[in-house]
């Protein structure tokens, strides 16, 4: 894993997912693709990661790109709760 992170510190994160209760910000998540590319038909590898947490405590899970992003959120909650 520390080999496909080198060089994620200066990646943006295209999902955020911030995480309210009221009007109180509890966390946010991140979700970045770590590699894959546009192609709808591409199966990518993505990472999520809580609030500002080294990547190095991201999981990663893949996701097939022409799905929708509500798919990529689930299954970035999925990669989480797997480790739980």
């Amino acid at each position: 894993m520390q080999l496909i992170l080198q060089g994620m510190e200066n990646k943006i994160m295209p999902i955020h997912i911030p995480i309210y209760v009221n009007d109180k910000l509890i966390k946010t998540y991140h979700i970045g693709r770590v590699s894959g590319d546009t192609n709808p038909e591409s199966i990518n590898t993505y990472l999520i990661v809580e609030d500002d947490f080294p990547w190095e405590s991201g999981q990663m899970f893949n996701h097939r790109y022409g799905d929708s992003i509500d798919v990529c959120i689930t299954k970035g909650f999925q990669a989480i709760e797997k480790e739980l």
